[in-house]
C-alpha cells in the first residue's frame, strides 16, 4: 500500500513538472522623453494597461497657487504610476453665511480629514492613461482625449477610468488610447478679477495637459497626429458666461477676499497664495456655487483673459478662430433637472421671471422675460424630465424651470454654437 501512494505522488509531480508554469503578466512601462521619466503601471481587467497620477505640471501649491501651471523641467526618474489620482478640491456646497444649513455642511466637506477621505489636493495635475496590452510602441492608434464636467467645480478623472471604453474599441477591432486629466476647479483654477485675471489658471491648465499628449503619447502607442478631444459640459459652460447678470468678475473676487481676511492687505493675491489650504478652500467656496440657488449662474468660468482667451468663445466661433477639424455636439434631454432642484421657493410664474431677471438675463425688458416663460406651458404633465406626466414635479414650477434652464444652458448654447460654425466655416463638418 505505501508503495502505490508513493507512485500515486510521483505520478502527480511528474504531472506538474509537465504543466508549464503559467507567465505572470507583466506590469507595462513606458519611457517618456518631456519630461523624462520611466513610467511603470498595471495591467488591469481584459488586458487593458492602465498608468495613473503621471503629473503634467508641478504641483500649483504655495507659491505657485493661481499661477499658471509651471513646467516639470528635471527628470522624474522611475515613477509607479499604480494609485488612483487625488482630485482637485471641489466646490460641492457654498460656504456662505447666508445658507446656513448649505455652509455648514461645506465647511465641515472642506475640513482637511474629509479632503483626505475623498483623496483631493492641490498636488494633482495628473493625467491617467489606457491601452490595449501588448501593443507595440509604434502603433500609431487614435488617442481620445477626455476633459470631464463639472461646472468647473467639481469632477475627477478617477469618475471616468476609461478601462471599458478601450476594451469596447478593442471589440470593435478600433483600438484607441484613452486619456483623461485632472485640472483646477473653482477658486483654485477660474478665480476671476482684475489682480488675476491675465493668467487664466483652469484653461491653461488644460493646454499643458494637451502638450502632454503631444509629446509623449507617442511611446504608449498612440498617434499625436490623430487625437480627438471629448468635452463634457466645456461649451456651454464656456459660454454660460454670457447670461451670467449678477456674478461680476470683481465682485466674486473681492467676497472671496474678504472671506479669507486679506482685504486690509496691500497684495491681495498674494495674501491668498500665503493661506492654509482649508483657509483658502472655504474662502473660495464663499460665493454661489452651481449646486446651489443660483444653479447655472455661475461664480466660476473660464472668461475672456485678453492672452489665452482673447474674447468670448461664441465671439471667437463668429470670428471663425478656431481650429478647422471636424466636430460632434450633443446633449442631453433633461439636464436642466439637477440645476433646478435648489430653487423650492419659485413656485409661481412672477417667481421664475423674478429669478430670471435677478441672474440671468442682461437688462431685459421684464415682459420680455414675461413673454418668455409664456412659451412654456405651466401645467405638470410638461417640463422637464420631459414625457413623465405628473411625475417629479418636486415643487410648484420645477418641471418648467428644469426645462428653461436646460433649454438657456445646453440647448440654446449648442443649437447658437453650430450656427456660427457653419457660417464661419461651411466646409468643415459639424
Amino acid at each position: 500500500m505505501p508503495s502505490i501512494i508513493i507512485l500515486i505522488l510521483l505520478s502527480a509531480l511528474h504531472l506538474a513538472w509537465a504543466v508549464p508554469a503559467q507567465k505572470r503578466a507583466v506590469n507595462p512601462t513606458v519611457v517618456i522623453p518631456k519630461p523624462e521619466a520611466t513610467v511603470g503601471g498595471s495591467m488591469g481587467p481584459n488586458n487593458i494597461d492602465t498608468f495613473n497620477r503621471i503629473f503634467f505640471a508641478l504641483p500649483p501649491a504655495g507659491p505657485l497657487r493661481l499661477k499658471p501651471p509651471q513646467p516639470i523641467k528635471t527628470s522624474q526618474g522611475t515613477i509607479q504610476a499604480t494609485s488612483v489620482a487625488k482630485s482637485y478640491p471641489q466646490f460641492l456646497l457654498s460656504t456662505d453665511e447666508k445658507d446656513v444649513p448649505s455652509s455648514v455642511i461645506s465647511k465641515l466637506f472642506n475640513i482637511l480629514m474629509f479632503q483626505e477621505i475623498i483623496n483631493s489636493g492641490e498636488d494633482c495635475l495628473t493625467l491617467d492613461v489606457r491601452r490595449p496590452s501588448k501593443i507595440k510602441a509604434d502603433a500609431k492608434l487614435p488617442v481620445v482625449v477626455w476633459i470631464f464636467g463639472g461646472g468647473f467645480e467639481q469632477g475627477a478623472t478617477k469618475r471616468y477610468d476609461g478601462s471599458n471604453f478601450v476594451t469596447n474599441s478593442v471589440e470593435l477591432d478600433m483600438p484607441v488610447v484613452f486619456v483623461t486629466m485632472n485640472h483646477r476647479l473653482g477658486g483654485f483654477g477660474f478665480l476671476p478679477g482684475t489682480e488675476i485675471l491675465k493668467d487664466g489658471t483652469g484653461v491653461v491648465d488644460h493646454r499643458f495637459a494637451l502638450q502632454w499628449v503631444a509629446e509623449n503619447i507617442a511611446v504608449s502607442g498612440g498617434d499625436p497626429s490623430k487625437v480627438d478631444f471629448w468635452y463634457h459640459h466645456e461649451l456651454r459652460q464656456h459660454c454660460a458666461c454670457k447670461f451670467s447678470r449678477r456674478h461680476k468678475r470683481q465682485a466674486i473676487y473681492d467676497t472671496v477676499v474678504k472671506s479669507a481676511g486679506c482685504s486690509g492687505v496691500s497684495d491681495t493675491l498674494a495674501c491668498l497664495c500665503e493661506l492654509d489650504y482649508t483657509k483658502f478652500l472655504n474662502a473660495a467656496n464663499s460665493v454661489p456655487g452651481i449646486m446651489g440657488y443660483n444653479s447655472v449662474a455661475e461664480s466660476y468660468l473660464p472668461r475672456p483673459d485678453g492672452t489665452v482667451l482673447t474674447a468670448s468663445l461664441e465671439q471667437l466661433v463668429i470670428q471663425g478662430k478656431y481650429a478647422s477639424v471636424p466636430f460632434i455636439i450633443g446633449g442631453q434631454e433633461d439636464e436642466g433637472t439637477i440645476f433646478a432642484i435648489y430653487q423650492n421657493n419659485v413656485t409661481t410664474t412672477e417667481h421664475i421671471v423674478d429669478y430670471l431677471q435677478s441672474l440671468y438675463v442682461f437688462d431685459p425688458l421684464r415682459q420680455q422675460i414675461t413673454d418668455f416663460v409664456a412659451t412654456y406651458r405651466n401645467i405638470q404633465e410638461d417640463g422637464s424630465p420631459f414625457r413623465t406626466g405628473s411625475l417629479y414635479n418636486w415643487y410648484p414650477q420645477y418641471k418648467r424651470l428644469a426645462a428653461i434652464l436646460g433649454d438657456l444652458s445646453f440647448t440654446l448654447i449648442r443649437r447658437a454654437f453650430l450656427d456660427y460654425a457653419q457660417k464661419a466655416k461651411p466646409d468643415v463638418p459639424s
